[in-house]
């Protein structure tokens, strides 16, 4: 209320809405049992931003050292402050001293926007009694999620970002003889989220950047899509794994082995679309450095955790008295070492070089690797 912006009143809706359904669908055989639920969200989020009024851009406009392209992408998305900011306004300045104007006017404004985060969750199952000595289990659980990202200052730049999970198993148990049995499972889950940087243009660049403008000044405004964006990440896990009982006298056996694998391509290189940030609005509008920080990543990393893992092991409960028991086992495992690892190591025991993964970019030809890290290839050889 301190900088004279209006009240609003704004809604807030979460409904909830499921229904669940199972039965046989062979008598004494098959059952299936399935269980939905939708839960729509939707709330409002705020923030003040400092602007020119609409004589601050006018002075702007005509200012021969501003720079018209700079002043053409804040006036896109900012709108012209609706009055002078008050002395006493501890968010933005009355004024500010920018190119050749020593007094723009300036003044607060607001951002208000509507988002939603929807959930869709559903659980199903199946039982299969084959025989006495066969039975089968199914279970499937699904999540979808999509929301709005709120995390840019302006509902512009807002995106929406899909998030997905599924978990898939199937087991079967089988009775050899009441001493001996077997369980083979077999797993799969996937999940996945994708935070994209949007389709926005500013002319000169091949991305819209992160800009941050006059935050020395009060509140500044953010331009830009979510600063974390882009970025996405990705998981399929395979799994078998089989197991086996066997009760002899005294003793409770068990021997069984189980296989995963991951593919897991995931990107998130900092600062990717830039990341530019000017205390004064001086700063941005004449086109100069900006003072408070300016940065920006080269290429754009997919780093691949792909890798494969064996568990094996054997066990034995010896109950050597009523009161007395004896746990006995032997276990082996190996996994192996994530994808792009093996390639960073590949090439430099190849090159004869120390890499930083984060950093490079590689580009595979048929015969051999080129590594890039801003410069000329100081090495290459066949790999």
């Amino acid at each position: 209320v301190s900088n004279g912006l209006p009240l609003k009143k704004t809604p807030y809706d979460n409904n909830r809405f499921g229904g669940q359904i199972g039965g046989p669908i062979l008598k004494n055989k098959l059952f299936f049992f399935t269980n939905w639920e939708y839960n729509p969200i939707k709330n409002y989020s705020f923030s003040t931003a400092c602007a020119p009024t609409a004589a601050g851009y006018a002075l702007l406009a005509a200012d021969p050292l501003v720079n018209q392209t700079n002043l053409a992408q804040f006036k896109n998305y900012v709108p012209a402050a609706a009055k002078v900011a008050a002395a006493s306004d501890p968010n933005c300045g009355g004024s500010s001293a920018i190119g050749s104007n020593a007094d723009v006017p300036m003044g607060d404004i607001g951002y208000a926007g509507g988002y939603y985060s929807n959930f869709l969750t559903g659980v199903t199952s199946m039982d299969y009694n084959v025989s006495d000595r066969d039975q089968v289990r199914g279970r499937y659980a699904y999540e979808k999620n999509n929301f709005i990202d709120v995390s840019a200052q302006i509902p512009d730049f807002w995106t929406s970002v899909p998030y997905r999970y599924h978990i898939f198993t199937l087991s079967e148990y089988h009775t050899f003889t009441p001493n001996l049995t077997n369980e083979l499972r077999i797993g799969f889950n996937r999940s996945s989220n994708s935070y994209p940087g949007g389709t926005f243009k500013f002319p000169g660049l091949d991305a819209f950047p992160n800009l941050a403008v006059g935050i020395g000044e009060g509140n500044g405004v953010q331009l830009g899509v979510d600063p974390n964006a882009p970025q996405f990440g990705t998981q399929n896990f395979y799994q078998v794994v089989d197991s086996i009982g066997w009760v002899k006298g005294r003793h409770n056996f068990k021997f069984g082995g189980e296989f995963r694998e991951y593919i897991s391509p995931q990107g998130f290189t900092q600062r990717q679309r830039g990341d530019y940030e000017y205390l004064s609005f001086d700063g941005y509008f004449t086109d100069q450095v900006p003072d408070y920080l300016a940065e920006r990543s080269i290429g754009n990393l997919t780093y691949y955790g792909n890798q494969k893992m064996f568990y094996g092991w054997a066990g034995d409960d010896w109950r050597i008295t009523k009161n007395f028991s004896l746990n006995l086992g032997l276990r082996y495992e190996f996994t192996q070492v994530p994808l792009s690892q093996r390639l960073r190591r590949l090439i430099e025991e190849r090159a004869g070089l120390e890499l930083d993964l984060g950093q490079l970019d590689i580009t595979f030809h048929r015969d051999d690797v080129h590594v890039r890290d801003g410069q000329a290839p100081r090495r290459r050889q066949p790999v």
